[in-house]
């Protein structure tokens, strides 16, 4: 018998905070099971066919912080939450390497980092926004990503 699906967004998850945390990067990055105080909350549920595998936003609900500006790209809410897509779960969501990607990237987002071009010297970067069609699904920062979180979080 198979793992279920939400076991499996739950260790793509755990896999990409235990990831986050292991880099030499100025943040913490820790799980809690009480939703008053999380800063990042993870949803998965089917919602259609908008060729979205994922994507974060910010909270509708009451009590929800918002921050910065969007003028210089430092906008910011507190708490936010990251939409998995399982419309798409086969053929994308289903392997552990494609979940990794996608909560790699989109946990990035919520702290900051956008995506990354394509290019041959930045091909390891998770921020990288592939399409559908693409076979490569890195599940890794790169040293650019890492600076951008230092700088950041101070």
């Amino acid at each position: 018998m198979g793992t279920s699906v939400e076991t499996q967004t739950v260790n793509a998850f755990e896999w990409a905070l235990t990831y986050y945390s292991s880099k030499n990067s100025d943040i913490v990055v820790a799980r809690t099971s009480s939703p008053d105080i999380a800063d990042v909350r993870v949803s998965d549920a089917e919602y259609g066919d908008n060729n979205l595998l994922g994507w974060g936003s910010c909270s509708t609900e009451q009590g929800t912080l918002y921050g910065g500006s969007a003028a210089n790209h430092s906008r910011w809410c507190d708490p936010q939450i990251i939409r998995w897509n399982m419309t798409y779960y086969a053929p994308f969501l289903d392997v552990s390497t494609e979940r990794r990607y996608l909560a790699c990237h989109e946990f990035g987002h919520t702290i900051g980092l956008r995506h990354q071009t394509p290019r041959l010297d930045h091909l390891s970067s998770c921020m990288i926004n592939f399409s559908f069609s693409d076979p490569r699904y890195p599940n890794t920062l790169e040293s650019h990503d890492v600076s951008h979180i230092n700088s950041f979080y101070p």
